[in-house]
């Protein structure tokens, strides 16, 4: 081994591909690997029993997920991580959620925004609890303060990213969601 060349020669006679490693039952997969018994799977990684899945890796029973880093039993999540979650967007490490947006170390709670370290939760903002009417209507109009700011700039921020920004200490790098364009 004398430069660079000769290194990649090497490497090359004994280096071989394994990715595209799909499995079982499996359909219409695109830029995937490590997939079992899944169908319409984009850009991901160890999907196994899951269907409509994109840009995520280890998710397991999962349904319309998108951006996902570790779920199992999820339908209809977005940049999520956790166990048995429905209607998610961007809660990470959490259990047992439903129609949550923006949550972090929750668990069995519905119907919560900006919730941190919540359980049994339900119709709270800012891990405060509120009547069903209230929480609703400032739900509605922090809905559509959200989907204005992606429709114009194309993107939201990160629960991690605002994390971050309020702590001395960095999240783990690894927890961080690659930007999808």
């Amino acid at each position: 081994i004398k430069d660079i060349d000769s290194i990649a020669e090497a490497v090359r006679e004994r280096a071989s591909y394994t990715g595209n490693v799909i499995l079982g039952n499996s359909k219409y997969v695109e830029d995937s690997s490590s997939v079992l018994e899944s169908h319409f799977v984009l850009g991901s990684t160890v999907v196994t029993d899951s269907k409509y899945v994109a840009y995520s890796r280890y998710v397991k029973g999962g349904e319309y997920c998108f951006g996902i880093f570790g779920s199992t039993k999820a339908e209809y999540i977005v940049k999520s991580m956790g166990s048995e979650l429905k209607r998610c967007f961007e809660c990470h490490m959490v259990e047992v959620l439903s129609d949550c947006y923006y949550c972090a170390k929750t668990q069995n709670c519905h119907d919560c925004m900006f919730c941190f370290g919540t359980y049994n939760g339900s119709h709270q903002i800012g891990n405060t609890p509120l009547p069903k009417e209230k929480y609703l209507q400032i739900k509605a109009k922090l809905l559509s303060e959200i989907v204005e700011k992606i429709r114009k700039d194309k993107e939201i921020f990160s629960l991690l990213t605002l994390i971050e920004k309020c702590s001395d200490k960095k999240p783990d790098s690894r927890l961080k969601l690659q930007k999808v364009e």
